[in-house]
C-alpha cells in the first residue's frame, strides 16, 4: 500500500477521514527542502489553496498514512 504525506488542512482528521475512509495516520513526518505555500484560490469553498514548493531550507510538516 502507498504512503500519503499529508500537509495543510489534509492534517484535520475527520477530513481526511471523509477524504480516505480507509486511511490510518502511521507518523508525523517532516518534507524536507519544501515549505507550505498558497498558489491558488479555491472557488469550491472560497478559501486558500495549500501546496508545497522546493525550497532549500525549508521543511513541511506533516502526517504520514
Amino acid at each position: 500500500m502507498p504512503l500519503y504525506f499529508a500537509y495543510g488542512s489534509n492534517l484535520d482528521r475527520v477530513q481526511m477521514a471523509r477524504r480516505c475512509p480507509t486511511s490510518h495516520p502511521i507518523c508525523t513526518a517532516t518534507l524536507q527542502r519544501h515549505r507550505l505555500s498558497f498558489a491558488g484560490m479555491s472557488r469550491g469553498w472560497g478559501g486558500g489553496v495549500a501546496t508545497v514548493v522546493r525550497d532549500a531550507r525549508g521543511g513541511t510538516p506533516g502526517v504520514l498514512y
